[in-house]
């Protein structure tokens, strides 16, 4: 997981002067050990909480989970996914790779080489470096 990402949600959290317990209610009824497990970078929020975290630091998603020049991919596979409004198993048939997978790309289980990468932006005939790359 990020440090990085973790120190951004704890910057936000400071910045409104709330506790973890009050970062967490903000969010939607999160477990304060949640949150603190995000900030010291052991697990990251699900979608929806990046969105809403990135709403309450008044950022975009990009930037709170940018590691150093690059996005973070799973949230931009998600995205992307849901711009074609499709489920993971559609999407998962279209590019080629097993909704299990793909579930695991998207919540950053796991990750991609860029081969992988390739050929899911080759079979949306996209290139790589538009779409995953700041």
């Amino acid at each position: 997981m990020s440090v990085e990402v973790g120190n951004r949600i704890k910057l936000i959290r400071k910045k409104r002067g709330e506790t973890l317990e009050q970062f967490g209610n903000a969010i939607g009824g999160v477990l304060k050990s949640n949150v603190s497990k995000w900030e010291r970078g052991q697990s990251l929020p699900n979608n929806e909480r990046i969105k809403k975290i990135a709403e309450l630091g008044d950022t975009t998603v990009q930037e709170l989970l940018r590691e150093d020049d690059y996005i973070n991919v799973g949230y931009a596979i998600k995205e992307l996914r849901d711009s074609y409004r499709e489920t993971q198993q559609q999407f998962a048939d279209r590019i080629g790779i097993s909704r299990t997978y793909l579930n695991d790309l998207e919540n950053n289980r796991k990750s991609s080489s860029v081969r992988t990468l390739n050929q899911i932006a080759d079979k949306l005939n996209m290139k790589l470096d538009i779409r995953f790359i700041k």
